[in-house]
């Protein structure tokens, strides 16, 4: 508890999620909720991008890049790019957008299949397993779209 007016609700650190394990998928802040099955898990190399128009990506891929400005050209082709250099990056709309290459994370990706033989790809973040805390909204939200 921060103060008697503030409360904040004990949320524990995230489990382990494994390959198969049923899962619960939060998709697109919440608009879907979701179970299903975790089918694969995949290390995925993301970038922090950020715009010149104030936005920043976190999870910018590197064959988003399409140019660079790094002195040094070798290895750029993998991510691995100079902080603080001039990049251009194709963004999900097809159009160049003009940014500073900040730094390379690694990042777990889970696709999660569900029963209708769809799947999504999800962060850790997104999807809750079964040794999880379930938060309440969570919760209301499965049984919404049950």
């Amino acid at each position: 508890m921060v103060c008697d007016r503030h409360q904040t609700p004990e949320v524990g650190p995230l489990m382990d999620v494994n390959l198969g394990d049923a899962v619960i998928a939060w998709m697109d802040g919440g608009a879907r909720v979701q179970q299903g099955r975790v089918e694969r898990i995949v290390l995925r190399t993301q970038l922090t991008i950020d715009f010149e128009d104030g936005s920043m990506s976190d999870n910018t891929l590197p064959s988003d890049i399409v140019n660079c400005s790094c002195i040094r050209r070798r290895g750029c082709s993998d991510g691995r790019h100079q902080p603080g250099s001039r990049v251009k990056v194709r963004w999900n709309d097809g159009e160049l957008y003009d940014g500073y290459y900040r730094c390379i994370l690694k990042a777990v990706e889970y696709t999660v299949v569900f029963s209708d033989g769809t799947f999504t790809r999800l962060p850790r973040a997104d999807i809750y397993g079964a040794n999880d805390a379930i938060p309440q909204e969570v919760r209301r939200r499965l049984r919404k779209f049950e």
